[in-house]
């Protein structure tokens, strides 16, 4: 299912729930909030609450499950979870090219335009490498369909870009090599960036830029069309790392830590920098409705929450 894309293997539903992760099938899939139908759950008092319902048509009320999803479990304890199930397709295909993140960008405006429907549409890149990178399209449905739109892709690609693709022949475990990427190794710093998608080029030379200044290796995994990148650092002080992550938000981009090596928080907030988020009191204002004694994970969230 879309919600195991998240962290591969390692992912529980709950945690991917309470992070609101995500991975390369959220293009087609939708954020794991948007797969929720209905939750169970216990406040902080004891109290046992039931929103949404079991099928879609079902649903009615406020939908506080949505609400859960990336609350890193600060407001309540989410008992059981009905979520949205996809068929699993009966064929993949994937297909590469050597791109940067700004040929990326241009890619996917064109498949889109060419009314392709990719499952995932990414971008990985080094920021000290030779290589702009790659740009990784997988398409999953039938097998005749499969095969239809990898060869209009690749078709589409070469005539308006002049870019060679190649075939994937390992479809699965290209993609959970690329999945286990997005989490990150013991010793890397993981970055969560958001942008708006034609900023991805942008925030590919702020990654390069940051990295170069404060000497640290530095690789990407973007989902293009959705402007959703994670940035791994490794190498240097922590104090090195905390400085790219400044560099990004300094630039205008939404960054937060999703894993650090120890001692980044000594030099940077996991979440933002400067002046809280205008949400900021109504985030608040629900913790203290949800959960007014702060049991649950108190600080965990940004701002104290």
């Amino acid at each position: 299912p879309p919600l195991g894309d998240a962290a591969g293997r390692a992912a529980t539903v709950g945690g991917v729930l309470a992070t609101a992760d995500h991975g390369p099938r959220r293009l087609a899939c939708g954020a794991p909030r948007d797969l929720v139908i209905g939750a169970t759950f216990a406040l902080a008092d004891g109290t046992v609450a039931r929103t949404g319902g079991n099928v879609i048509k079902n649903v009615a009320g406020f939908d506080l499950a949505k609400l859960l999803c990336g609350s890193l479990g600060t407001l309540a304890l989410l008992i059981d979870v009905t979520v949205r199930l996809d068929p699993l397709p009966a064929a993949t295909a994937t297909l590469s090219a050597p791109a940067t993140a700004g040929q990326a960008h241009a890619l996917a405006l064109a498949l889109s335009d060419a009314r392709l429907e990719p499952t995932a549409f990414d971008h990985t890149g080094q920021a000290t490498g030779h290589e702009p990178g790659r740009v990784w399209v997988r398409f999953a449905a039938r097998d005749a369909a499969v095969a239809a739109q990898r060869r209009a892709a690749a078709a589409d690609v070469a005539a308006r870009h002049g870019l060679s693709t190649e075939p994937v022949d390992d479809d699965e475990g290209l993609w959970a090599d690329l999945v286990a990427g997005l989490a990150g190794g013991n010793d890397e710093t993981v970055v969560a960036v958001t942008t708006l998608p034609s900023l991805s080029a942008q925030v590919a030379e702020a990654v390069s830029a940051g990295a170069a200044a404060a000497d640290v290796a530095a690789r990407w995994h973007s989902h293009v069309a959705l402007g959703l990148h994670r940035v791994a650092l490794s190498g240097g002080a922590p104090s090195e790392h905390a400085a790219v992550v400044r560099a990004l938000r300094a630039a205008g981009f939404r960054a937060e830590l999703r894993r650090r090596v120890a001692g980044v928080d000594d030099h940077v907030d996991a979440w933002v920098d400067g002046e809280l988020p205008s949400a900021w009191p109504l985030m608040r204002s629900i913790k203290h409705r949800l959960d007014p004694h702060r049991r649950f994970a108190p600080g965990r969230f940004f701002g104290g929450l």
